[in-house]
């Protein structure tokens, strides 16, 4: 009996130990795309340990030697050249007894992947937001763009709701570029949404630079059509002013 309990002792300890190499490392923090990355793995009693890594491509690195900074943290350098998750396998001399590890990064745009609250946050107010920007559409191509007009093509009464079509234009403008933001956000934080990332900030950055242009020009329209319908009310006026059928 005494025998057994020193043998699963042993076992226990040799376990623990074994685990020593991976337990501060189950998933390592995400890396910044194309730009320096840090690989590191703790073990005081190792002479060595070897990493393998591999991406959605494959292998890009075999059973590569991880650096000792001398105080039992190893560390191997890369620069990541694909957004995608990289797989990180390896092995070292744990007291002698070789030991396997087995690790993952993901890479990234900003280097940081949104936490699941963020990830509902970003989706859910996107389709909020997209599902409001068609609905404005919809009342922006319904709504009447100029005055009413008769068979001869003359104005012959101000319509004020085209002003209100204006207003849903220039809120449209503004939507589709907060939209942008968050699409923006969603793509950057997701690995498998990466390759749209620089399309979309694209967009993002060059509408917010028109915004400027945009709502000076949105102020001059409207400024053309409230000078316009004053001279088009004063027109109207008179013609009923001086119309000799008036009261027949």
């Amino acid at each position: 009996m005494k025998k057994l309990n020193i043998l699963l002792f042993g076992l226990i300890t040799f376990a623990l130990l074994s685990l020593s190499i991976v337990s501060a490392v189950d998933i390592l923090k995400p890396a910044n795309f194309n730009q320096s990355y840090t690989i590191i793995q703790t073990c005081a009693s190792c002479t060595f340990v070897n990493v393998t890594i591999s991406n959605v491509n494959g292998i890009i690195f075999s059973n590569e030697e991880m650096i000792d900074n001398g105080s039992g943290i190893w560390i191997f350098d890369m620069t990541p050249t694909v957004m995608s998750r990289h797989d990180v396998d390896g092995s070292g001399d744990i007291n002698n007894v070789i030991t396997s590890f087995a690790t993952f990064f993901e890479v990234t745009p900003s280097g940081k992947v949104a936490s699941t609250g963020d990830s509902i946050f970003y989706s859910v107010t996107s389709l909020i937001l997209f599902g409001f920007i068609c609905m404005l559409y919809f009342f922006i191509f319904t709504m009447p763009s100029t005055n009413e007009k008769d068979n001869g093509g003359f104005e012959t009464k101000i319509i004020k709701v085209k002003y209100f079509r204006v207003a849903f234009i220039v809120i449209t403008y503004g939507l589709t570029i907060l939209l942008l933001n968050f699409l923006t956000g969603l793509a950057v934080n997701f690995s498998a949404l990466s390759m749209f990332a620089g399309i979309l900030g694209f967009l993002f950055e060059t509408m917010l630079r028109l915004a400027w242009a945009f709502t000076v020009i949105m102020i001059a329209w409207i400024v053309v059509m409230l000078v316009h319908d004053t001279n088009l009310k004063k027109h109207l006026k008179s013609i009923e002013t001086f119309d000799p059928f008036r009261g027949t």
